[in-house]
């Protein structure tokens, strides 16, 4: 049965290097492949409320060109063909985009090159909102009248070590290998993907309308969580360019983002 609620849905898309010279963010609506240096005025999309809608930012790394090459390869993967909301789908899809992105990878004299890129998604269909990550891009829900909540959970040492208790919240802001990640897709994570000791993360959750966040570590990164809830308490294509301006006047790296709500 569908649950959704509204006619149509709305998103905001934003991308800018931030003040580097390069984009290595790469963006994926339904089927539309975006990579730009500059969009700062949010680019608004409008979709029917029965249609299923797949949302994806992809983060590369592994230097200029290489990493804009990881992320478009991911998100040009993913719109090849359509994705069903089941884990083990997406799981595939995704060990499937490892395996030519390891074949793919470049070299760098003699040597394989060292790229990769994250991932995270959130598709919308007729039974909820199915979410997906690896790496650090995320995704974040405000439902109409509540609080901002982190969906996602990152692959970073960061987060391994506030997940076992050997690193506190409030020592985060200082702490020197913050940026370094853990998990993700490329010839970087090769040896992790073909360990399974890392997999990627899938869920399926209520569509609980409100808005959502899809957004690289440029986003989060560069905003504290009290200040994300707050621009995000009523979504608007002004919200959305009010908060790319915040971004733009804080971040340190490229950043992207889309939101989505219902209209």
């Amino acid at each position: 049965m569908n649950t959704r609620k509204g006619d149509s849905c709305r998103l905001a898309c934003v991308m800018h290097t931030g003040p580097r010279e390069e984009q290595e963010d790469c963006l994926l609506v339904a089927s539309d492949v975006m990579q730009v240096a500059e969009m700062r005025v949010p680019l608004m999309v409008q979709v029917a409320a029965e249609a299923d809608l797949l949302v994806v930012v992809s983060d590369g790394m592994g230097g200029h060109a290489r990493g804009q090459w990881a992320s478009r390869f991911v998100c040009e993967q993913l719109a090849e063909q359509p994705l069903t909301p089941t884990p083990e789908v997406i799981e595939a899809r995704l060990r499937e985009i490892q395996l030519r992105m390891e074949e793919q990878a470049g070299w760098n004299g003699r040597r394989r090159a060292v790229e990769g890129a994250t991932v995270v998604g959130l598709l919308r269909h007729a039974e909820g909102v199915t979410i997906f990550n690896a790496g650090d891009s995320r995704i974040y829900h405000r439902p109409e009248g509540g609080a901002l909540t982190q969906l996602t959970h990152d692959h970073t040492l960061v987060q391994s070590l506030l997940d076992h208790g050997k690193l506190t919240p409030e020592e985060v802001a200082d702490y020197p290998y913050r940026n370094v990640l853990e998990f993700g897709l490329g010839s970087a994570f090769a040896s992790l993907w073909k360990g399974g000791r890392y997999s990627c993360r899938v869920r399926t959750l209520p569509d609980a309308g409100g808005v959502w966040l899809v957004c690289s570590d440029g986003v989060h990164g560069a905003l504290a969580h009290a200040e994300l809830e707050a621009l995000l308490a009523s979504p608007s294509p002004e919200s959305a360019a009010h908060l790319a301006q915040r971004v733009w006047e804080e971040s340190t790296d490229n950043f992207s983002f889309v939101l989505l709500w219902e209209a």
